[in-house]
């Protein structure tokens, strides 16, 4: 058995493991079964910058997913379960300027649960497996009404203008201790595992990266909490020939204004040791996380402002800076308006000039969304998609456009046994 298969039969058996004591009914699940099929015309399919290798490309698209959900005084548990399969038609065919576009199948699987053990001890974890394109990401939260922002954003999204298959998998256990009426103690793991098929050619590898964490928080008063956390993070490329090894200490401040007004804001400093088959790099610089959230009767928003180190397929550790924004408003009981926003730019650590002309770039995206719940259990949303790109090792910047249509039917379920 090749080590992808091993790698993911053992992932898949450890979720199932950890599923096994959420699955037994002791109180109301809630289900939302969902099928929906989506056209999208888009004028620059591959985000090329070139105007005689840009794509006309029009996708059909037909999902079907299940959400599960369930909240007692103990266990908070979340899971979705999406599987899209997409057809292309337009500029599809290989030419001597354009690459082709085959057909493809993308996958979403997510799962989240909390425990509380006792009054002084709480565990938990989040565990994903998404299967998708370097073309276009997927996403866990994808309802243009959810400003939650999406967990585990990775920096790739247009890393390479090929169709390349990618399958991401990614476990975060947790466990936290109250250690006063006032303070807690948190221990958080994370494991992420990526790997590539149909590499057409790219300079793509597969990695594997680790991160410890021990975060100390502190409520200085009913509206304020305090936080010290450290941190070690552990990249290696399958190949070896790459490794990183960086150390981090932060400090936290968050902040609750109102009971619908929240911000949170931390800042530290790292130090990043790389080795590659080149020789190796110290670097040192600044992390900073500032998020923020609030909600009014008809309005929510949740925004985030961050510079922090990302594992990316181009083999390598970046430092990215990144700004997220959502925003979602009811503007009649059948008709909603979202906007979901993000941009990073990633620079590369270590000092390689060639490596660092496809790896330095900044990305920008915006979707505006218009929902109509025009039935019961039936809603229509309508979305403009536009992306950019400027590389810099590339004199032109590249812009998508792109219009999506889809119809929604999802009819929720209380399941409930002893």
């Amino acid at each position: 058995m090749n080590k992808k298969a091993s790698t993911a039969k053992s992932a898949k058996s450890l979720i199932l493991m950890m599923l096994a004591p959420n699955l037994v009914f002791a109180a109301a699940w809630e289900v939302e079964p969902s099928v929906s099929a989506a056209v999208r015309v888009d004028d620059n399919f591959t985000l090329d910058d070139r105007s005689a290798r840009q794509q006309q490309v029009t996708s059909t698209g037909f999902s079907g997913s299940v959400t599960i959900s369930r909240l007692t005084e103990a266990v908070e548990t979340f899971g979705v379960l999406r599987l899209n399969a997409i057809q292309y038609t337009g500029d599809v065919e290989e030419t001597s300027t354009q690459r082709e576009i085959a057909d493809n199948e993308n996958i979403v699987a997510f799962f989240s649960t909390k425990r509380r053990e006792s009054p002084l001890t709480q565990w938990g974890f989040d565990a994903s497996i998404k299967v998708d394109t370097l073309l276009r990401a997927v996403n866990v939260f994808v309802d243009p009404e959810d400003t939650t922002i999406e967990p585990d954003d990775d920096v790739d999204d247009g890393l390479t203008r090929v169709a390349i298959d990618r399958q991401r998998f990614i476990f975060k256990p947790f466990i936290g201790t109250r250690l006063s009426e006032r303070s807690r103690l948190r221990f958080n793991y994370r494991f992420n595992e990526l790997t590539y098929d149909n590499l057409q050619g790219q300079d793509l590898v597969d990695f594997s990266d680790h991160t410890i964490a021990g975060v100390y928080s502190y409520k200085y008063t009913p509206s304020d909490d305090l936080s010290l956390r450290a941190r070690y993070k552990q990249f290696s490329t399958e190949d070896d020939e790459r490794e990183y090894e960086s150390y981090s200490l932060t400090g936290g401040w968050g902040h609750r204004f109102t009971e619908t007004t929240s911000m949170g804001t931390s800042l530290g400093f790292r130090e990043t040791k790389a080795e590659t088959d080149s020789g190796d790099d110290d670097t040192s610089g600044v992390l900073l996380r500032v998020t923020g959230r609030k909600s009014t009767g008809l309005t929510r928003f949740e925004g985030r402002i961050g510079r922090n180190l990302f594992s990316s397929g181009s083999g390598d550790l970046v430092q990215a800076d990144e700004y997220v924004f959502n925003v979602t408003r009811t503007l009649s009981p059948l008709l909603s308006f979202s906007l979901k926003s993000r941009l990073f730019q990633n620079r590369l650590l270590r000092d390689d000039d060639d490596d660092a002309d496809r790896a330095d770039r900044r990305y920008f995206s915006v979707r505006p969304s218009l929902t109509w719940n025009f039935a019961q259990w039936w809603r229509m949303v309508a979305t403009y998609d536009y992306r950019r790109e400027k590389r810099d090792g590339e004199p032109e910047s590249a812009v998508s456009n792109s219009i999506l249509i889809s119809v929604v039917y999802s009819q929720p379920t209380s399941l409930s046994g002893e």
